[in-house]
């Protein structure tokens, strides 16, 4: 695992992500603003 950009990345054994949050990001003004966060299922 590390720190990326985005926060603690890390994966399984398989190579798949173990950070199952997403979030969409919009650019307003030169700012990120967040519009949607969920989780991913399986």
């Amino acid at each position: 695992s590390f720190n990326g950009v985005t926060g603690q990345v890390s994966f399984d054994e398989f190579g798949d992500t173990t950070n199952r949050t997403l979030t969409v990001y919009q650019v307003k003004d030169g700012k990120h603003v967040p519009v949607k966060t969920g989780e991913l299922e399986d």
